[in-house]
């Protein structure tokens, strides 16, 4: 990518994130546009999908923390399959000597980037693939290529050439991705207009029936409750509810605060 970028300057410009990412990850197609979409929605300028345990994860900041979150912001993604915005990525390969092979180039773009700084790296823990063991796949290539005492020496070499500093891995937040605008209209004021553009929730609510407007609006939350759930799972059904339940409690005191 160095050579690539070095010959070709403007390879790249026709994208907004490229992924460096090594061939072997085990991953399907709608993963991997779901990383792009995060990376691209959240503004991350560097960030990962999250690793499944059984595969080989060298860093534990990097393994998937469960259903519970769907991102982290950390100030570490490894070198096995960052998504970069594309012009921190041409930026770091200005200042890339290419005098490394894997080991620690996570750490030269990270301190290039102040990830321990700014908050813009991340671990997509929504989006979790499997990096397969050495021995699942007869040995590892870039020992073949390197050895890892060369690899580790060269890194250090780097290190006290560059001054970069290998600080602790960290996680600064803990995310989960809130429903969308449009799922979550059924919880709006009911002034606001029809929830999910329901026609019998708007028929009533035009008739003057607004309490049987209600039990409608009651009876569509069973159904979408019930696809979240078959969907997503249970922790991403309840989270719809608790923020459309926090929606509707702002509602109220946006409306009480006027009404005083």
């Amino acid at each position: 990518m160095k050579k690539l970028v070095s010959e070709k300057p403007r390879f790249f410009d026709q994208y907004s994130l490229v992924w460096v990412c090594d061939d072997d990850i085990v991953m399907s197609a709608p993963q991997i546009n779901e990383a792009f979409e995060l990376t691209e929605t959240l503004g991350f300028w560097v960030a990962q999908p999250a690793l499944l345990p059984g595969g080989r994860n060298s860093h534990w900041i990097t393994c998937c923390t469960g259903r519970q979150w769907d991102y982290r912001i950390v100030n570490f993604v490894e070198v096995m399959m960052p998504i970069f915005r594309r012009d921190k990525l041409i930026e770091f390969l200005g200042v890339y000597d290419g005098s490394l092979t894997g080991w620690g180039i996570e750490w030269w773009y990270a301190n290039f980037l102040q990830a321990d700084s700014f908050g813009r790296f991340a671990i997509l823990d929504r989006v979790k693939v499997f990096n397969p063991r050495p021995e699942m796949k007869g040995g590892s290539e870039i020992d073949r290529l390197r050895p890892a005492s060369l690899r580790e020496a060269d890194w250090n070499n780097v290190r006290e050439k560059y001054r970069l500093i290998q600080y602790p891995h960290k996680v600064f937040a803990y995310c989960k991705l809130s429903p969308t605008r449009a799922s979550l209209r059924i919880f709006y004021p009911l002034e606001q207009g029809p929830p999910l553009n329901s026609r019998l929730f708007e028929w009533l609510w035009g008739s003057g029936w607004r309490r049987a407007a209600r039990l409608v609006r009651c009876a569509l939350l069973g159904p979408l409750f019930l696809r979240i759930v078959l969907e997503r799972g249970w922790n991403d059904a309840t989270w719809y509810i608790k923020c459309g339940l926090i929606i509707r409690r702002q509602n109220r005191n946006v409306r009480s605060s006027y009404s005083h």
